[in-house]
């Protein structure tokens, strides 16, 4: 308590939220020298920290998507800023899946549950729908 003395509540606590940056700012640094720009997967237990490995984030860190410019970054920022995530990939655009495909197709097959060589068939013939809804 004598450590407080003199100092009034919001200088307590700016000095708290200093103290808290500067530790912030000091990991950030740790963990640029310890693991290069590979980024700290806050969701430990996503699929992203699961499937984006080091050697697929120096392969693919790089790229942007020639619809937006898109980044591999960006797709995983939800899975590397909160610790709740699942999945925690988002696609920016339809090149997203192209382009970062060694990170998505795996993420997409283990969600779905689906082999790599899963195939889609397309029918769209409605002449071989039978029956039909009977409004109440």
């Amino acid at each position: 308590n004598k450590h407080r003395l003199g100092y009034s509540e919001v200088q307590l606590v700016q000095k708290m939220i200093d103290g808290v940056n500067a530790l912030w700012e000091e990991d950030k640094k740790l963990q640029k020298q310890y693991f290069g720009d590979f980024p700290f997967i806050a969701s430990t237990h996503s699929l992203v920290a699961k499937h984006v490995t080091k050697n697929k984030w120096d392969q693919l860190k790089d790229i942007k998507t020639k619809t937006s410019g898109f980044t591999l970054a960006k797709a995983i920022a939800c899975a590397v800023q909160f610790n709740n995530q699942h999945c925690g990939i988002y696609a920016g655009d339809w090149d997203s899946y192209k382009d970062f495909a060694p990170v998505f197709d795996p993420i997409i097959q283990e969600y779905h549950g689906i082999r790599p060589d899963a195939k889609h068939t397309s029918d769209m013939d409605s002449s071989k729908i039978k029956g039909n809804i009977v409004p109440d």
